[in-house]
């Protein structure tokens, strides 16, 4: 990407053909979160930034959706909203690094970006969006309108409803997923599978007994049990899609309830899962057998997209206000772009488009639905030297 000279204005031009072109893919039917990362990278051109990033408010602290540049690895990241308070007038506000805190401050020092441009998306949403800039930046009065401009334009997108009834963020979903039938025809056609296998072993032991070995009869018992485990995963996830209700929280024992969720998985996942838990954390709010569910399917998935013999681990923390756990993989990764559709129904990524990955794409959509109902917060990135990370946080209790 060219960089402009700080000494220069903003590209207002490219500014807006940038603006111009976004709601061309909105209108298309193409995802939020690809629309506004194409206007965001031509946004920190026209700036002359290092990198720019969208800051999502939410129950438990604020969140990275979406970076480019320097920034882009920090999607997924948490960000003390408190730090970034930025009165309505003027629009937008310069802050220095110093007066930033926790991940986000040692990120930009890192980086060597003192400077940071903040603007609020709109009162409504209370989102921010951050542009990031070298110690050499001499910003003006343009910068800063351009700013508001750009978070006025951004808040719009992201969490308004766009031209033609595409929905932001929070709903990118393709129209297709929507459709009643097609969803039942996919779980029918996901249930089909266990059932087909269960079914055939069943019979065959039910009329070639005699005849078979032992070593036989226990393949069959080891199949039909392992299928069975699938089954009743699958209904465990179709009953969590149709309960709207929100869960039942309360303070609970998060390492002991991820302890002795690791004990209930599958023993070729436990043996490949290294687990580094504290001895002491503090309690969070929210229902420690759900929290058990979501583990499993993101030790699942990272079983799933990693190669063999490649080391998943499950670590948990806490801060002043979370408690958190992470899920790390080394495997396919995910591209910064698509950290939110990762959430919608049945998307598997374009990695999964040969076949390779079993399943249908509703692990990740339940497993945010379980937590966003605890008020708590589930976000996925790229790992920095490849792979996936996964976090869940919930509110301290």
């Amino acid at each position: 990407m060219q960089t402009r000279s700080m000494a220069d204005p903003p590209d207002y031009a490219a500014l807006l053909a940038g603006h111009a072109e976004a709601l061309d893919l909105i209108d298309a039917g193409v995802g939020a979160s690809v629309a506004l990362t194409r206007l965001l990278s031509t946004a920190q051109a026209a700036l002359g930034a290092a990198g720019l990033s969208l800051v999502e408010p939410g129950a438990v602290g604020g969140r990275i959706v979406l970076a480019t540049g320097a920034m882009t690895s920090a999607v997924g990241q948490p960000v003390d909203l408190d730090r970034l308070a930025c009165d309505d007038a003027p629009r937008s506000a310069e802050v220095e690094v110093i007066d930033l805190s926790g991940w986000l401050a040692d990120h930009l020092a890192r980086h060597d970006l003192p400077r940071v441009l903040i603007a609020r998306t709109g009162v409504r949403q209370g989102g921010h969006l951050l542009a990031h800039f070298r110690p050499d930046a001499r910003l003006t009065s343009d910068h800063h309108g351009v700013m508001a401009f750009l978070a006025s334009a951004v808040g719009h997108l992201a969490w308004g409803v766009g031209s033609g009834g595409a929905g932001g963020l929070a709903d990118t979903q393709d129209r297709h997923t929507q459709d009643p039938d097609l969803f039942v025809a996919l779980i029918g056609h996901e249930l089909r599978t266990p059932v087909t296998v269960i079914k055939g072993y069943a019979e065959t032991l039910a009329t070639h007994w005699e005849s078979l070995a032992d070593a036989d009869r226990r393949q069959a018992a080891e199949a039909i049990g392992q299928r069975s485990t699938e089954l009743a995963r699958l209904v465990d996830r179709l009953l969590a899609a149709a309960t709207p209700d929100p869960v039942d929280a309360a303070p609970f024992d998060v390492a002991g309830a991820l302890r002795g969720a690791v004990a209930e998985l599958p023993s070729r996942l436990r043996r490949r899962l290294s687990v580094e838990l504290p001895d002491e954390l503090p309690k969070a709010l929210g229902d420690p057998v759900s929290v058990a569910w979501v583990l499993s399917e993101l030790v699942t998935n990272a079983d799933k997209y990693s190669p063999a013999g490649s080391p998943v681990e499950l670590t948990a923390a806490a801060d002043e206000a979370a408690v958190l756990f992470r899920v790390e993989d080394r495997g396919v990764g995910i591209r910064p772009e698509h950290v939110e559709r990762a959430f919608d129904r049945f998307w598997r990524g374009e990695q999964n488009d040969d076949g390779r990955y079993p399943g249908i794409g509703l692990g990740l959509y339940l497993a945010r639905k379980l937590i966003q109902r605890q008020n708590g917060r589930i976000s996925v990135r790229p790992r920095e030297m490849g792979g996936t990370v996964v976090e869940v946080r919930l509110p301290r209790g």
